[in-house]
């Protein structure tokens, strides 16, 4: 999850709209929330690459992976060519998580970068975007890094526009669940014809599992397809994380995703979702009621104390923020679930 300052914000946004509540719409737009929270954080640390401060830039391009800033990854692809040697190690890491298809040559030229934990990392980052384990190793003599980097871009070379790397898909035919981790990753990252159908075939084989009785592998598989989706994004990626939004284990996982595809017709499904994640605005004994739907490992956690944010509706409340909020019936709705947002900040 990113940063509590979104959650606010739409609080913020939301409590605007109630005490105009006459004229909510108007309330809502004149309060100047072109910008997302979220957008406005990324747009300020891609600025922040450019800081005459070397730490700084190097903290930059920390805080786009954390925000997992797939928009920044051309400004992080420029970042390899920093004179710091701490400022392309870290694009290089964020791009493990931002980068596309459109990095992977950038980071290819810094498997011969000067400093070994610059190579090092983006050896990793291109792991983690493409799916491929190849031998590398940053601290070997020139030469030996140097067949090491040729098999590298041999293996890319035979990548074509607009298609699913052929590396990612011999990855289909291991029964090994860690790979099949590595090619869900690399189809999110890396696209092509197809990957949104590659992805739900995967799916399919949990699709009617219940969260807590699958191992920690398969729900991280599960997660990671969810991502993916958000970030391959179309008809068929929105109607599936859509059926997920109402499932007590993956509603939070489907709603950051829906957060990154960004779909308009994702707004009013979320704002729906909300009141049935979310504590309840009742009291019993100076505690609010417990929701729901509510993830068991969620719950265990926010029975112990009151001042925590359950994970599912901070998911949605900050997916809500990345969204366009601009439809009169929208805002009359959020306007509406208001007095939960503000029961479970």
């Amino acid at each position: 999850m990113k940063h509590t300052y979104h959650v606010i914000c739409i609080a913020m946004i939301l409590s605007t709209g109630v005490a105009a509540a006459d004229k909510p719409f108007k309330a809502f737009v004149t309060s100047d929330f072109r910008t997302s929270p979220y957008d406005s954080q990324v747009s300020e640390n891609i600025a922040l690459l450019a800081s005459p401060a070397p730490k700084v830039r190097a903290a930059a391009a920390e805080a786009l992976a954390f925000l997992r800033a797939y928009s920044a990854g051309k400004a992080l692809g420029g970042a390899l060519k920093d004179k710091s040697a701490d400022v392309r190690r870290e694009a290089a890491l964020a791009l493990a998580w931002c980068g596309g298809r459109m990095e992977a040559s950038l980071l290819l030229a810094a498997l011969n970068d000067e400093s070994w934990s610059v190579r090092q990392s983006a050896c990793v980052a291109l792991g983690n975007l493409t799916g491929m384990e190849l031998p590398f190793d940053a601290l070997a003599g020139k030469d030996v890094r140097q067949r090491q980097v040729d098999a590298w871009r041999k293996c890319w070379r035979s990548v074509v526009d607009g298609q699913i790397p052929p590396s990612v898909l011999r990855l289909a035919t291991s029964k090994d669940m860690e790979v099949s981790l590595r090619r869900v990753r690399a189809l999110g990252a890396m696209g092509g014809q197809g990957a949104v159908d590659e992805i739900l075939k995967i799916l399919a084989t949990y699709r009617k599992e219940d969260h807590s009785k699958l191992n920690e592998l398969q729900k991280h598989l599960v997660q990671s397809c969810i991502r993916s989706l958000g970030r391959l994004g179309g008809d068929k990626a929105l109607t599936v994380l859509l059926d997920y939004l109402g499932t007590a284990g993956w509603g939070r996982y489907a709603a950051d995703a829906l957060g990154d595809l960004g779909d308009r017709r994702a707004v009013k499904p979320l704002i729906n979702a909300y009141p049935r994640f979310a504590r309840q605005v009742a009291r019993t004994r100076s505690r609010l009621h417990g929701p729901e739907l509510c993830p068991p490992d969620d719950r265990s956690l926010g029975d112990n104390t009151q001042d925590r944010m359950l994970e599912t509706p901070y998911a949605i409340a900050l997916a809500l923020t990345r969204l366009p909020l601009d439809e009169k019936a929208d805002v009359e709705a959020l306007r509406k679930i208001c007095p939960h947002l503000l029961a479970n900040l």
